[in-house]
């Protein structure tokens, strides 16, 4: 005859623990984040020289004065409009904040549960 489960064993379990999950999904999307970004800026950096060439084309300036405060082509510059950065930071701190919280409310539940005595 089997017995149905204590509810204090299961409740022991770390895949229930909502800090778990969100350390997981965390992880991965800051590991997703620093795998995808070099291709990202370099794809991002294509698009910005693209916006940045057509406002340039769109400016109306006089035909006798060359511009002095742009160049005459857009050049490339290593800073994107649109950086991913803020988004690994996010994503590290949403990490860092689950991963101790999950820690602390392990150690707190070990500390609640009685200590078994094993027979030896």
């Amino acid at each position: 005859m089997t017995s149905a489960p204590n509810p204090s064993q299961h409740s022991g379990r770390l895949l229930d623990s909502p800090w778990f999950w969100l350390t997981l999904f965390s992880a991965t999307g800051l590991a997703a984040l620093l795998l995808i970004g070099p291709k990202y800026a370099q794809r991002q950096r294509i698009i910005e020289y693209k916006y940045r060439a057509d406002q340039a084309r769109g400016r109306p300036q006089a035909a006798d004065q060359p511009p002095h405060d742009q160049p005459a082509s857009p050049g490339p510059t290593d800073e994107l409009l649109i950086p991913l950065w803020p988004l690994v930071v996010l994503s590290a701190v949403v990490f860092a904040a689950s991963l101790a919280a999950l820690v602390l409310s392990r150690r707190k539940q070990s500390l609640r549960q009685p200590r078994r005595e094993v027979p030896g």
